[in-house]
């Protein structure tokens, strides 16, 4: 699996995070003292917020990223001067051309 495939991944499962585990970490802070209890419902909203924030900017920030690379590699590609699918098709209907062509003067 690629990074861009790994990190597009990770970027899906912070969208992804449910109340109940936002519920958790709060719950866990209020216990450790970080949060009062009262401020349990805001908190979750914020956390959950904050969530969506970011991986709506890390969505973004990879879909720029993909982007740049993708036309980083065609720019690359190009340079080689390789056959594209569709040049290989033409040359495979040539040859299928020739062989027949072959096979009538026989």
């Amino acid at each position: 699996m690629s990074i861009l495939q790994k990190t597009y991944l990770a970027s899906v499962g912070i969208y992804n995070l449910t109340r109940k585990k936002a519920e958790e970490v709060i719950d866990s802070l209020i216990k450790a003292g970080e949060i009062n209890s009262s401020e349990r419902q805001q908190a979750i909203l914020e956390l959950l917020e904050k969530t969506e924030k970011s991986a709506g900017r890390m969505a973004s920030k990879l879909k720029k990223e993909t982007g740049q690379f993708q036309k980083d590699i065609d720019r690359k590609v190009s340079k080689f001067k390789l056959a594209t699918k569709k040049d290989l098709e033409k040359l495979s209907k040539k040859i299928d051309q020739l062989a027949k062509a072959l096979d009538k003067k026989k």
